[in-house]
């Protein structure tokens, strides 16, 4: 059984979203226990041969995960595993687990699919000495595994094997939270799995896949993954963000930051009062692959982000915008190497069009290689030169799959273009939708920076752009600072955030909500429609 060993201390990389509705106790057989267990135990001697590597200077042992800690080595063999029962959460089974060792014990949260293979894991050293779990067991039981020797060489590693490592090494679970694995006093008998309570997971952390077309930031092993604004291949990864507790829709609550002598300072987040980036891993084509086929989805909502974004912006915006929409489906999200700086316009905008093949590839993995039925897409800014060229090249292919909804939030595409473009990409696209502004400032600038040419987002005097079979929402009356330059109005906006989520369930076309009307005024039949105040 292969084990993806960047999982290395990651709490839950689930296969999507996560709203905090979508879990439920499960039932297992016997064998669905054993088969778990025994993932387990490979994974512990999988650990202990790789701190093996390291200690004899093996460089290549410690990529992807970092230093593995010494306590795991020096419990030595397992003698029995418990375990809890498990909590079903988006196409993952999570367990609560004690290992009892020949020295001590290790706690553990575990993340599996069907089979019983472990797709993502966090442990912690809980006590050490001579084990006092129970060792009559046998290894047909469903409900505890006896293990024999299964390591090499000693069960007892002293520190000054690992040298200039040791603190390191000694201190490396200091940087995870602990699983906090919890004995059920009302259990019945110390082997059986209602001694270990299920484990608890936050209902207030989204969690998401990602597509990237950003270089990645080399960070020391134990810190998240990060990208840049410079310019890489098609890779792949999953992220997690808490949402605060006091969240208001259409709202990214961050700490208060300020500029001192030229240098950013910011206060520190508080998970309950500000968004907090929890966990962001690099996946594997094929690990992608299995997160996607495990999430089991009809639908998938793709979010391409916009100009003057870093990674971690792109990361806020996509967690707010699933859990204002309290999304169900598959959520990805497609962030192309913008170096989030206003004076890098140029820059962006030959990124995003480069971004062109991956974001086709990344819809076509979707459609063709896991075959879910339904794929949105919210693009936003300068995300909708990527989103409306691309589909517009990718209709004029041979037998092109189809998407069911693109949404086009204030786009930053050249009007002339966007005219041409737009209805080309109709005939594969479902169902188009325009949100345009007239009180856009981020719009003026760009139209600015283009020579004057008006956006495809914008609102001039004589109105906003109207194609057949491509509905246009003139959002300019609920337009705020909150987001700065009334450039996230779309998202910073709950009657937008409501209207997009009605159209993604129901797919109606407007009027979906009694806050738009039709322009012109009834009898005259609409040819767009207006937000009203």
């Amino acid at each position: 059984m292969r084990f993806r060993l960047w999982i290395y201390l990651t709490l839950i990389v689930a296969c999507s979203t996560w709203t905090g509705r979508e879990f439920s106790f499960a039932q297992l057989s016997a064998t669905n226990y054993q088969n778990v267990k025994q993932s387990l135990l490979t994974l512990i001697e999988e650990l202990d041969a790789k701190f093996d590597r390291q200690v004899a200077g093996d460089q290549a042992a410690f990529v992807p995960q970092g230093p593995i800690n010494p306590g795991l080595k020096a419990l030595g063999h397992p003698v029995e595993v418990w375990l809890s029962d498990p909590v079903a959460a988006q196409g993952l089974l999570n367990f609560s687990s004690r290992v009892f060792h020949e020295n001590g014990t290790s706690d553990w949260n575990l993340s599996t699919l069907d089979d019983g293979q472990i797709a993502a894991y966090n442990y912690v050293i809980s006590d050490m000495g001579p084990t006092r779990a129970p060792v009559h067991s046998t290894e047909s039981d469903g409900q505890r595994i006896r293990t024999r020797a299964i390591f090499n060489g000693p069960s007892l590693y002293s520190l000054n094997h690992v040298g200039d490592r040791d603190s390191t090494l000694t201190n490396v679970t200091a940087l995870w939270h602990p699983p906090a694995v919890q004995l059920n006093q009302t259990a019945p008998g110390p082997t059986n799995t209602a001694a270990l309570l299920p484990p608890s997971v936050d209902p207030r952390v989204v969690e998401f896949l990602f597509a990237s077309t950003r270089k990645e930031i080399v960070r020391p092993p134990g810190q998240n993954v990060s990208y840049s604004g410079e310019r890489a291949r098609l890779t792949f990864g999953a992220a997690s963000v808490r949402i605060p507790d006091d969240h208001k829709i259409g709202h990214i609550e961050l700490p208060s930051s300020w500029k001192l002598f030229g240098i950013n300072l910011s206060s520190a987040p508080d998970e309950h009062e500000h968004f907090v980036i929890k966990r962001v891993v690099t996946l594997s084509d094929g690990d992608f692959d299995q997160v996607v086929k495990a999430k089991a989805a009809n639908t998938a909502l793709v979010f391409i982000h916009g100009f003057n974004t870093t990674f971690e912006d792109a990361l806020y915006r996509n967690a707010q915008i699933v859990w204002d929409l309290q999304y169900k489906g598959l959520s990805v999200l497609f962030t192309w190497a913008s170096r989030g700086d206003v004076t890098d316009y140029i820059y962006d905008k030959d990124s995003a069009y480069l971004a062109r093949d991956s974001f086709i590839s990344l819809l076509v993995k979707l459609k063709r290689d896991f075959g879910i039925e339904q794929v949105n897409v919210i693009a936003h800014s300068m995300g909708n030169l990527t989103a409306v060229d691309a589909l517009a090249n990718y209709a004029r292919t041979s037998n092109p799959a189809q998407i069911a909804r693109l949404v086009m939030a204030a786009p930053d595409v050249d009007r002339d273009q966007f005219v041409a473009l737009a209805p080309v990409a109709k005939a594969i696209v479902g169902g188009m939708t325009l949100y345009a502004s007239s009180t856009d400032r981020a719009m003026a600038l760009s139209r600015t920076l283009a020579g004057g040419v008006p956006r495809a987002g914008d609102v001039p005097t004589d109105g906003p752009v109207i194609l057949p079979s491509i509905e246009t929402i003139d959002v300019s009356a609920i337009g705020t600072d909150i987001f700065g330059l009334n450039h996230n109005v779309f998202a910073g906006s709950r009657d937008v955030i409501e209207d997009i989520s009605s159209m993604l369930k129901s797919g109606l076309p407007s009027p979906r909500l009694v806050q738009i009307r039709g322009v012109p005024e009834p009898p005259a039949a609409a040819q767009y429609w207006r937000y009203v105040p």
